[in-house]
């Protein structure tokens, strides 16, 4: 971990979810009756289940995202891109059913609903961060690791993990982001906006994405993107946890989310699990002296559901079978 922030440095990030330290995990314990996380294969069978009974229903893997990019010629190159930054519901920026976890919903009393939340074992009701982190920024990022734990067998889609190798490895690419006030005055991610800036980035400015986000940020744990072309991507955030070392400005964040793609060729959707874990330092403008003031790893791990067939989702055991590392610095705007 860099104790200075030299150009581009980031921090070292753990790349899975798995138990550490004497077997404990980085994520918050399961309390007794809550829901499991999104990346477990029980979890997700019912959901898949419920989600093939419906009427007009389709398969959709990520590479069907770019059917409606600007870049229809590429056929379908750079879909993966949208899914794991835009996806993610562009909060860690930068995503799971025997039960899913209910979205902790809207209402006239936002802490009320962060406790239900919590209650459940969904872990706090939101990613919260100092007061530094609040307005807009440039975003550099990088994607400086593809890896393939359980190997290349595993991979639902190889294609799209050997253009990320081939296309997207070692390339830096910038971006806005926002961090807003809530109704507590918590800062937090603006994921209406970040997901918005990073689809203007990877599909033009021809369309106005901000007109096709649904996001409410007294309820972030869902957001519902309408691409051009009709696809629908819902993303739900089913767990997190967060540990925050004021003293040392640093703060570790941790999200599960499931995607659902829905679009009109097929008759079920195609259902999604990752898991997004960054890490951030951040310093004062001043010591900043116009470089950075946040520097981050975030690690992209993304699971198998029964979409990509039940056998080799039971065979990963619920590990990772995609694993992509960023490094990423954020400078005022």
């Amino acid at each position: 971990v860099p104790t200075a922030f030299p150009r581009h440095s980031a921090l070292i990030a753990v790349q899975d979810y798995t138990p550490r330290r004497g077997g404990q995990s980085n994520m918050l314990p399961l309390k007794a009756g809550a829901a499991r996380c999104a990346a477990s294969p029980a979890d997700s069978r019912s959901e898949t289940g419920a989600i093939r009974s419906r009427k007009g229903a389709a398969r959709c893997s990520r590479v069907l995202v770019v059917a409606q990019s600007r870049c229809e010629a590429r056929g379908h190159h750079g879909g993966e891109r949208l899914n794991r930054r835009c996806v993610l519901g562009a909060g860690p920026l930068f995503l799971p059913s025997v039960m899913v976890l209910p979205s902790a919903k809207a209402s006239l009393a936002p802490p009320a609903v962060d406790r239900m939340w919590e209650a459940m074992g969904g872990g706090p009701g939101d990613l919260y961060f100092p007061e530094q982190f609040l307005g807009q920024w440039m975003v550099s990022s990088t994607l400086v690791s593809v890896e393939t734990p359980l190997g290349d067998d595993f991979v639902p889609n190889k294609r799209v993990v050997d253009r990320a190798r081939r296309e997207d490895l070692n390339t830096m690419v910038s971006y806005r982001a926002s961090f807003v006030s809530n109704a507590d005055g918590k800062v937090v991610f603006d994921r209406k906006y970040n997901t918005a800036a990073l689809l203007r980035f990877y599909m033009g400015d021809a369309v106005r994405f901000e007109d096709r986000i649904t996001w409410d940020i007294n309820n972030p744990n869902d957001i519902k993107i309408s691409l051009p072309g009709g696809t629908i991507i819902d993303s739900r955030t089913t767990r997190r946890s967060q540990t925050t070392q004021e003293a040392e400005s640093r703060t570790e964040t941790s999200e599960f989310i499931r995607q659902m793609y829905d679009t009109s060729e097929s008759a079920e959707n195609k259902v999604k699990a990752s898991q997004c874990f960054t890490k951030y330092k951040w310093r004062s403008r001043e010591a900043a002296a116009g470089g950075p003031m946040i520097v981050a790893t975030q690690v992209v791990s993304d699971y198998l559901t029964p979409s990509d067939g039940e056998e080799k989702m039971i065979q990963a055991m619920n590990k990772p079978v995609v694993v992509y590392t960023y490094r990423m610095s954020f400078s005022p705007v």
